[in-house]
């Protein structure tokens, strides 16, 4: 440069000082593009996670809806386990509120334990409904046998009311026993009447 004449000496440094500048320009313009670029990849990647919660919120929403819906109906048809139902449904009503202050919140690190709370109530429900299925098998079982029992004693008391007529008429020809004393006390006379 210093072999060029001043004109052509200015015309190279502008050269030179307008090459930098473009060079400056271009690092510049693709360090903010790449900037922008992983800021709309990390805007869409904490969109997509918030969608997804919204849905797990949802859906567990729906799941504790459900878990509300099967408690009263099981409460309907067993009114003995009341108490019981109660307390479970109280729990799934807790976790229902906290699921939903979690969506006010926008915190998602709790749907993780929601959901596993969520999967313990489902299972204590499914215990619940397998004791009542057991308590009805038993019900049943009770019943039938209450109904044969009532049919032995109908029929043991028709046997009875048959001897009862053949010892009043066995005694009555035998005189030893007045036959008020068989409508007054007819179990006395048996224990008394065995010898004949």
């Amino acid at each position: 440069m210093e072999n060029l004449p001043p004109q052509e000496e200015k015309k190279s440094k502008s050269s030179l000082i307008f090459l930098i500048l473009s060079i400056l320009f271009f690092l510049i313009s693709g360090v903010l593009g790449f900037l922008l670029f992983t800021q709309k990849q990390q805007t869409a990647q904490v969109t997509f996670e918030r969608n997804t919660l919204a849905l797990e919120k949802d859906s567990l929403r729906t799941e504790l809806q459900d878990l509300l819906g099967k408690y009263d109906a099981m409460e309907k048809e067993n009114g003995s386990l009341s108490t019981e139902l109660q307390a479970e449904k109280d729990k799934v009503l807790a976790l229902q509120q906290q699921v939903d202050k979690l969506r006010a919140s926008g915190d998602g690190s709790k749907v993780v334990k929601f959901k596993k709370e969520l999967e313990a109530m489902k299972s204590r429900y499914s215990e619940l409904e397998a004791q009542i299925a057991a308590l009805k098998t038993e019900n049943q079982g009770l019943k039938d046998e209450n109904s044969k029992v009532k049919v032995e004693v109908e029929q043991q008391k028709q046997t009875n009311n048959q001897m009862y007529t053949i010892l009043i008429g066995s005694v009555g020809q035998r005189g030893s026993v007045r036959q008020s004393q068989l409508l007054c006390c007819p179990n006395s006379i048996w224990n008394n009447t065995i010898s004949f």
